[in-house]
């Protein structure tokens, strides 16, 4: 088993965890979205419109969204999702914290119309993920992330997902 394969296996773990915690919190399993970028995905992904289509879908009553990520990050805190095509072509995506989730223009104060209503609270779960997903935001709060490479995981998940789910 490679560490490639390891590393996958606890992210998957730990979205399993973070998923059972939330229904037993109440929240609809229909309301809980996620994405494997694992082998196989097709080369357009587009992470972000998916997001973005999401936080729009939210009711109105509701417009608060968690956002749990765990995987790779770079040395900046950026997500780094990579993946390869059914071609076996090698497909990379990182995410920062600016517009990640609104575009840039609809992060000001007052957030335009278009934009989806609600805070995006934030947990990252991957190295270096402290200093710029935990920073003060318009509609983003993060909620917990790690400064360093972070403590390893064990056999019953990621540590920082343990701790949060309890």
């Amino acid at each position: 088993v490679t560490g490639q394969a390891v590393y996958r296996e606890q992210a998957l773990l730990g979205v399993e965890l973070v998923a059972t915690a939330l229904e037993a919190l109440g929240v609809p399993p229909v309301r809980i979205h996620h994405w494997d970028f694992a082998d196989g995905t097709s080369g357009d992904a587009t992470i972000l419109g998916d997001l973005r289509d999401i936080l729009r879908r939210l009711p109105a009553n509701i417009p608060d969204a968690f956002v749990y990520y765990v995987g790779p990050a770079t040395v900046e805190g950026m997500w780094a999702m990579t993946w390869r095509d059914q071609q076996g072509q090698l497909h990379h995506r990182l995410l920062q914290p600016d517009g990640a989730f609104d575009p840039p223009e609809e992060c000001m104060l007052p957030p335009p119309e278009a934009s989806a209503p609600g805070s995006r609270m934030i947990v990252a779960d991957a190295p270096f993920t402290a200093r710029s997903w935990m920073r003060p935001a318009v509609r983003q709060r993060g909620l917990a992330g790690w400064e360093s490479t972070g403590l390893a995981s064990t056999e019953r998940g990621p540590a920082l997902t343990r701790w949060l789910v309890g």
